[in-house]
This record gives structure tokens, sequence and C-alpha cells, in this order.
């Protein structure tokens, strides 16, 4: 249970860091855009 636990956090925080990246590169590529 544990272990499960710890792979669905992972899998969780994963997705998280993906998601603020693709953010900070669509907040650049707008901010590129307006310019």
């Amino acid at each position: 249970l544990s272990f499960d636990e710890d792979a669905a956090y992972d899998k969780i925080h994963d997705s998280v860091i993906k998601g603020l990246q693709k953010s900070k590169v669509d907040w650049q590529l707008l901010a590129e855009y307006d310019d």
C-alpha cells in the first residue's frame, strides 16, 4: 500500500511538473507573440 501511494504521488508530481513546464512555455510563446 505504501509503495502504491509513493508511485501514485510520483506520477502526480511528474504530471504537475510537466504541466507547469508546459504553462511556462505557453506563456513564453504568448509573450513573444505579443511583442
